[in-house]
């Protein structure tokens, strides 16, 4: 892995033992839709960045429907690249997507609200 000790320093080592002989795998899988250009230069920035510090990516490509769907309704993603939720103000999105009782909070998190 390029950078263990990147990984060491974050406590992830400990959690996955991980050390410098046996560095493991680190596969994730990016869960995203064409939802145009900038959206598909930013998934292929992240990826380089991932790659580069030792992260094997793939890629679960959807269409738009199924992005809402199986995504945010049924929080079937390990990593998730594409646009927030449409909103009409600041509130409507720390509710609605922040808060862990939020319709499409996807990780119920209660040190979140």
């Amino acid at each position: 892995m390029k950078n263990y000790k990147l990984f060491q320093h974050a406590g992830y080592c400990q959690k996955h033992t991980l050390n410098e002989d046996n560095q493991g795998d680190l596969n994730i899988t990016i869960t995203a839709s064409d939802f145009g250009q900038e959206y598909m230069k930013s998934l292929e920035i992240i990826t380089t960045q991932m790659r580069h510090v030792g992260f094997n990516t793939t890629f679960k490509m959807l269409d738009r429907r199924q992005y809402s769907l199986k995504s945010w309704k049924n929080r079937d993603f390990q990593m998730l690249i594409g646009p927030i939720l449409p909103q009409s103000s600041l509130n409507g999105y720390l509710l609605s997507t922040l808060h862990s009782n939020g319709p499409w909070n996807t990780t119920h998190n209660v040190g979140m609200n």
